[in-house]
Order: structure tokens, then sequence, then C-alpha cells
């Protein structure tokens, strides 16, 4: 019943209030002058800067808490299922046979080049030898 009586007794308190504070003093009522007063009060300002600090570190505390909480999480979760870390196991890899084959080719191929190559080495000496006037006797010596 207290309760009741509570309820009662604060809703006809804030009708009373709400009454009072239309009443016009001058152009304006008394409404209106309290929220200009809060409004250009001193102490909004400093409340303002308070309230924006406390959110930031509110905001570093949670960013600082999630990043514990994940750096936890993401150890007991195995993380080659995630998205950006998922990775087929399916592989395509050459046999032995191909990759040998493929490696006599080159052989091959870098004999040949390195015939060529003392081929044309041999006839450049000659020309040089035979330029300057000696012979293929008087190289051998």
């Amino acid at each position: 019943m207290g309760d009741l009586f509570f309820l009662i007794r604060t809703v006809i308190m804030t009708f009373t209030l709400v009454f009072l504070m239309q009443i016009k003093v001058g152009e304006q009522t008394l409404e209106q002058r309290s929220m200009l007063w809060i409004q250009e009060s001193v102490f909004v300002d400093s409340l303002q800067e308070v309230a924006g600090g406390a959110i930031k570190v509110m905001e570093q505390g949670l960013r600082s808490i999630t990043l514990m909480f994940d750096k936890k999480v993401t150890r007991l979760i195995d993380q080659s299922n995630e998205p950006g870390n998922r990775w087929t196991k399916f592989a395509l890899k050459r046999s032995q046979a191909v990759l040998q084959e493929q490696e006599e080719k080159i052989k091959a191929k870098a004999l040949q080049v390195k015939e060529v190559v003392e081929d044309r080495l041999t006839e450049t000496v000659k020309e040089e030898m035979n330029s300057a006037g000696q012979t293929d006797e008087q190289v051998g010596q």
C-alpha cells in the first residue's frame, strides 16, 4: 500500500512541477529560462569534456578486452578453417617421370649450347691467329 501512495505522490509532484515551469516571466517561460541557463552554464563545457574522456576510456578498455578475448579464442579454435586461412588439401604435383624427362631435355640442350660455344670459340681463335700470321702448326707448338 505504501508503494501505491509513493507512486501517486510522485505523479502529483511531477504534474505540479510541469505546470509551474509553464509560468511566463517576461517573454519566456520558466522552462525556457532554465534550459537556456543549463545550455549557457560554465559547467556544461567541463561536463562534456569529462563525458568525452569517459567515452574514450570505455572504448579503449572495450577494445583491449576484445583483443585479449580474440587472442585466447583463436588459440583454442583451429585456424585452418577460418576465412582467409582456408587451404584446400588438393595440390597438383608433377610425376617423377615427367620431371626426369624435363631434366634430360635441359641437359641435352645445355650440351648442344656448350658444343656450339666451343666451336665458335675455336673458330674465333683460329681466325685471330691467321690474321696475326700464324699457322695451325705454329699454334700447336
